[in-house]
């Protein structure tokens, strides 16, 4: 659901439609930080396994000069203590910055609407 959410957005964007909310933030446990680094393909060898109060982001620029738009993974160990790393997707190795259509193709099999997610698992309650 969250990684639908992203790429839904990223898709809004890159069409040039108005969105409101241009920054999402989600609290998750480490082993759903790391489920999420998981279907994103993020190298592993870089950041194997989150450690507890970690941050992964996904962060979407365009550039200046070809208006092409990237995804960036980035990890940040421990929140407040630390550094952020920018991360490789597995695929886009050759730079931290992965074109935002290879990345949509890689990471399609794993996108859930929240209203799927809902029906799937059977959870009666209002979106």
């Amino acid at each position: 659901v969250i990684l639908n959410d992203f790429v839904n957005a990223a898709n809004d964007i890159a069409s040039g439609k108005q969105i409101k909310k241009r920054f999402r933030m989600y609290s998750a446990h480490d082993f759903n930080i790391g489920s999420l680094m998981e279907v994103t393909k993020v190298v592993r060898h870089e950041q194997s396994l989150p450690e507890y109060g970690s941050l992964f982001g996904l962060e979407m620029y365009r550039s200046k000069s070809t208006g092409e738009f990237t995804i960036v993974p980035i990890y940040l160990a421990k929140a407040g203590e630390s550094t952020a790393q920018y991360l490789h997707f597995t695929g886009c190795e050759a730079s931290s910055h992965c074109e935002l259509n290879k990345f949509k193709e890689m990471t399609k099999e794993y996108l859930l609407p929240e209203r799927d997610f809902y029906n799937i698992c059977s959870i009666r309650t209002e979106l």
